[in-house]
């Protein structure tokens, strides 16, 4: 953090912040890294883990910097859901009532990769924001601020994807962060529907023909033919008569199963969607993207169709 500092490399650092793929929950985790880590050093690992298995999305990117000079005041904005002092100290007082003014008792120093909170703690004591002072100890003190209600709006617009569902889908569906469009985002937000089963539930009913696909989240499923175990998927498997991984057989092979398929955790987070949306949202070529990676990752695909057998590389759509 100092050598990024001291290197004055401000500018690179707000471009990395501004590269990570930020929701609501993302920011505070962002400020928690920078607070705990070499900011510099983990943000560029975070970028480029984030931007290479999840995908990104930079629908929310509004941050600033912010310089202050000594005797400044700091307002602990509503409108910003993180304030994280990067450069130079903050000192914060308690306004005392008086008589006729309210006096300004010295209650602690912030320093860098501290926070300016809503709510403050000295000694187990709480102070709430209308009774505090913030002030600026020294010049060219720069702060981190994260605008609220951009992302908030963001969130409440797309829901729950934000937290769990694109990170996932994107792990499963290589590419899919890459699109970054409203659209696909929408469909994911409003077609792929939630479903949570307990143990021993029938996803699938062998030999019988269905009219989805159920993205694994988390927990795993047994395949049966004949009543009999066969393989087991785990989490970022896809199930479907249409779409299946079998991780037992030959690589090279393409073959038609129609297997039971049933709950073994406790419980089963699913993503399901109707075949015949899930193709229209997403072109052949990026659905034999997915088909190719998923044959390098997870071994034989059983598909219904005969499929090229694409080498396992990066395609470009």
């Amino acid at each position: 953090m100092e050598q990024v500092i001291q290197n004055d490399n401000l500018v690179l650092l707000q471009q990395k912040i501004l590269s990570y793929p930020k929701t609501n929950e993302d920011l505070k985790s962002i400020a928690s890294i920078i607070k705990v880590t070499q900011i510099f050093n983990k943000l560029n690992e975070l970028y480029h883990q984030q931007l290479s298995q999840e995908g990104q999305i930079k629908l929310c990117n509004y941050i600033e910097l912010k310089n202050y000079q000594l005797g400044e005041q700091v307002d602990p904005n509503q409108e910003f859901v993180v304030q994280l002092i990067l450069k130079g100290q903050i000192e914060v007082y308690y306004l005392e009532e008086g008589y006729i003014y309210k006096h300004e008792k010295y209650l602690k120093t912030l320093n860098p990769l501290f926070y300016i909170e809503e709510d403050f703690y000295v000694d187990k004591i709480k102070y709430q924001q209308n009774q505090l002072l913030y002030k600026v100890a020294f010049n060219d003190s720069i702060i981190l601020l994260i605008d609220k209600k951009e992302c908030d709006e963001i969130y409440n617009y797309y829901g729950e994807i934000f937290l769990f569902k694109h990170r996932t889908l994107s792990r499963i569906i290589p590419g899919l962060g890459e699109l970054n469009s409203k659209r696909i985002l929408e469909a994911l937000a409003n077609q792929f529907e939630n479903v949570i089963i307990p143990h021993s539930t029938y996803i699938t009913e062998e030999d019988q023909i269905g009219e989805h696909l159920f993205f694994l989240a988390q927990g795993h499923a047994s395949f049966q033919k004949n009543k009999e175990h066969v393989f087991n998927v785990e989490e970022s498997g896809i199930i479907g008569d249409e779409l299946l991984i079998d991780p037992d057989q030959d690589q090279n092979s393409v073959q038609t199963y129609y297997y039971t398929v049933i709950a073994k955790s406790a419980q089963v987070l699913l993503y399901k969607i109707k075949l015949k949306i899930f193709t229209r949202l997403f072109p052949n070529t990026i659905i034999r993207h997915i088909i190719a990676q998923h044959k390098c990752k997870s071994g034989s695909l059983i598909y219904r169709k005969i499929i090229d057998q694409a080498p396992c590389r990066k395609q470009t759509y």
